[in-house]
């Protein structure tokens, strides 16, 4: 009985016959039929949730084995080099169905070449791998405050390097999800999942502070992990300017790119700290920048917190 009703039910309009059908012969057969439909659904669904709760979690620990695998690679540059070319074989070569001798020809011509023989190369890679590392966590643990520490750890090192990189930097503006570490374990669907509030390119460190650490800072209303932030990335434009070879160069670092930045430090903590110390600061600013190209606009918005605190409105000019 139930293994011909479980094929009837296949189509709705068989079932609905044998509803009818049975509805005649036997009186309380359409409610017992019912009943036991909606019992194999209600088990169906259970098994369905069980299967769920399964794959979510094999996919998390899937995740998880995959951080461990970045992280290892990402130890020495030897071990970077060679997980680039095993990524390279897995998604340029095998995936394209490609023979094992046309790598092994590529291999050859690239280890003659000068990429595989820079450490530069090399370091860039690990630094490659470590951001995909902490972005897979960012994208998995959707948790900003348990990343801080290796997010800094990361700048840490790469402010180090970034000087020696030469041209190879290029490769960190470069999203991580489009490396082919990314694409040899098939990441780039999950990486978008906080790709709103998170820079995927380790080179971009303006946007790692402006997209994540300081809006988290702001969230929570924490000015003393603020100013730090604010430090490091002062401290890293500097160390960028040391490099600067032209006077001109240096020059417009020192009176145009600094004192903008500083403005828009000043500003960000005031908003959050809100103190008259902090108010009087912006002043400071002001008037220690008074020729800057963007004092007037530095003052448009000291005028307009002023106005905000007393409710009055801002004269109009005269035409």
């Amino acid at each position: 009985m139930v293994r011909n009703l479980l094929f009837v039910m296949k189509t709705p309009s068989r079932f609905a016959a044998l509803i009818a059908a049975l509805a005649i012969v036997f009186p309380g057969a359409t409610a017992l039929a019912e009943d036991e439909k909606i019992a194999q659904i209600k088990k169906l669904l259970e098994e369905l949730r069980e299967l769920k709760t399964t794959a979510t979690e094999n996919k998390e620990q899937r995740n998880v084995d995959i951080i461990e695998t970045l992280l290892q690679a990402s130890s020495s540059e030897r071990n970077a080099t060679n997980f680039y070319l095993k990524c390279v074989k897995t998604v340029n070569f095998e995936r394209a169905e490609r023979r094992s001798s046309e790598f092994r020809d590529w291999e050859d011509r690239r280890n003659i070449e000068r990429d595989l023989k820079a450490d530069e190369h090399a370091v860039a890679l690990q630094l490659q791998l470590r951001w995909l590392a902490i972005s897979l966590r960012a994208a998995t643990e959707n948790d900003i405050q348990k990343l801080t520490d290796p997010i800094y750890e990361f700048m840490g090192d790469y402010f180090k390097v970034e000087k020696d990189l030469g041209g190879y930097r290029r490769m960190l503006l470069q999203p991580v999800s489009q490396t082919v570490f990314a694409q040899a374990y098939r990441l780039e669907d999950t990486l978008k999942l906080n790709d709103k509030n998170w820079e995927l390119a380790p080179g971009r460190i303006d946007s790692i502070f402006d997209k994540t650490i300081m809006p988290f800072y702001r969230a929570m209303d924490d000015v003393e992990k603020l100013e730090e932030a604010w430090a490091m990335r002062l401290g890293a434009v500097k160390k960028r300017a040391e490099s600067l070879e032209t006077a001109e160069a240096k020059k417009q670092y020192v009176e145009v790119e600094y004192p903008r930045l500083q403005w828009k430090r000043d500003l960000d903590i005031y908003k959050v700290a809100r103190t008259d110390a902090r108010l009087m600061g912006l002043v400071k600013h002001i008037k220690d920048h008074i020729h800057h190209a963007e004092s007037g606009t530095w003052i448009d918005d000291v005028m307009g917190l002023l106005e905000g605190m007393t409710g009055e409105e801002e004269p109009e000019e005269d035409s």
